[in-house]
């Protein structure tokens, strides 16, 4: 293919979709057996095998990834098709540019991806302004991940490294510098030119995440990102106060020291910080958009992961309900007695309900997968729940509910599953508009009987 970037656009879930059609911008130029073996890189594999590509920054379920890995791929090709699974976002391969919008996307507006990113980050969505631009798009997912992974990282504490610092004074407690000393002290002056190894929170990572505030506070229009909320201010305001050698001029230098993965076992969240802050600093030169012909970058996003933790911040009201955490091993059931078989819902209240949020296109009860039928009646069966509930987001304006009693042939225990299709709105004028409708899905929802508390 030729030296000029060749941009694709599609959507998650999209069932297979032709690469003319995807690329369809560049078919004169298209080189289909190229773009194939470039894609081909990413294509049929694990994420598990992508993910840890410099460049390539994947936001889901640590513990889902383990779970489920098998099964969890970006896209996979078989011939002339391309086929997305539930991941969403951008992905770059050499000169290949490609765009994975959700597939809620309206008139080129992917509001409802924008919206939860804006939701389960913690930003005022009326702030925010959409852009359909391609560029400014990956921008400003950039700037709201950024935002995520310095909250994540800083919960951690503050990065320390042991560093060679220089002092010339009397009081030595290093190595003798002596081309220094020689340099800097006459025989009479009393100081001694040395370098100590010390632990300081003053190091090149943290650096790094200094230059990348200030590049988002000074050069960008998306400061208020960064004064969003309590915590990413007190993060903000933390980084600043222990870097204060910072200096612009040298950004550069500070990004050729941190090209290298941070690889300490117990600051692991720096780790997604140290490659946005990479990326977002060096612009749109060589990460950006593929100088290096090995290079893979992207930010993607799981939208299953996405979409229970933004009905996380729906429900989040609802003090009674659980929502385990299985990282941290909190909120997990035992499905046997002797407390192994551990499982995690997405939601539950013991003996009251138990929510189920799938992130994908069911328009009947009938329509749900063996398997996800499966697991919410085991969950209510050990949780002794009344209602199962299944919240699947839809473009259907109609009937938002459907319900069926569990069968039992004592009818003791009136049990129902449910199906809430959560409205996702359409034809929005903007994304203002859009947040004015969704959030009406978001009321309906919490004004349901099932999830009023006893």
């Amino acid at each position: 293919m030729s030296g000029k970037i060749f941009y694709g656009t599609t959507t998650d879930n999209n069932g297979g979709c032709s690469l003319t059609d995807i690329f369809k911008n560049n078919v004169a130029d298209l080189d289909l057996d190229d773009l194939k073996l470039k894609l081909s890189r990413i294509s049929d594999k694990k994420i598990s095998d992508v993910r840890n590509k410099e460049s390539l920054l994947i936001y889901c379920n640590e513990d889902k990834l383990k779970d489920d890995v098998e099964k969890n791929t970006i896209f996979n090709l078989s011939g002339d098709n391309l086929e997305t699974g539930n991941i969403a976002g951008f992905i770059g391969i050499d000169d290949v540019f490609l765009t994975i919008n959700s597939r809620f996307i309206d008139n080129n507006n992917d509001n409802f991806l924008y919206y939860l990113l804006c939701k389960v980050f913690n930003i005022n969505v009326s702030e925010l302004e959409h852009s359909t631009s391609n560029k400014e798009s990956l921008d400003i997912f950039l700037y709201l991940y950024f935002k995520h992974c310095l909250d994540e990282a800083l919960s951690q504490g503050f990065y320390k490294k042991y560093e060679w610092h220089s002092y010339n004074d009397s009081k030595i407690k290093g190595c003798i510098d002596i081309a220094e000393h020689i340099k800097r002290n006459c025989i009479s002056n009393g100081n001694i030119a040395y370098k100590l190894r010390e632990q300081t929170y003053d190091n090149n990572l943290n650096q790094l995440i200094r230059h990348t505030i200030e590049f988002i506070k000074k050069e960008t229009k998306y400061s208020f990102i960064l004064d969003s909320n309590e915590e990413t201010r007190k993060s903000v305001q933390s980084i600043t106060n222990i870097t204060p050698t910072y200096s612009k001029d040298k950004r550069r230098y500070i990004i050729n020291k941190n090209l290298k993965s941070q690889t300490h076992p117990y600051y692991y969240k720096y780790e997604d910080l140290r490659k946005i802050c990479i990326w977002i600093l060096t612009g749109d030169n060589e990460l950006r958009y593929g100088k290096d012909s090995e290079n893979i970058y992207g930010l993607l996003f799981d939208m299953s992961f996405l979409w229970e933790e933004y009905l996380y911040t729906v429900l989040r009201e609802y003090k009674y309900l659980e929502h385990p955490e299985n990282r941290k091993g909190k909120g997990a059931i035992h499905l046997l007695s002797n407390n192994t078989w551990e499982a995690y819902p997405d939601f539950y209240a013991r003996n009251k309900i138990v929510l189920d949020a799938k992130y994908k296109d069911e328009g009947k009860l009938k329509d749900i997968d063996r398997n996800d039928r499966y697991q919410l009646l085991s969950y209510m069966y050990v949780l002794n729940t009344k209602n199962g509930v299944f919240i699947v987001p839809s473009r259907d304006n109609g009937s938002d509910e459907e319900r069926q009693t569990v069968y039992d042939k004592n009818q003791n225990k009136n049990a129902e599953v449910i199906l809430h299709k959560f409205h996702i709105p359409q034809n929005a004028a903007d994304f203002k508009e859009f947040s004015e409708e969704i959030q009406k899905s978001e009321n309906n929802l919490k004004e349901k009987d099932y999830l009023k508390a006893k």
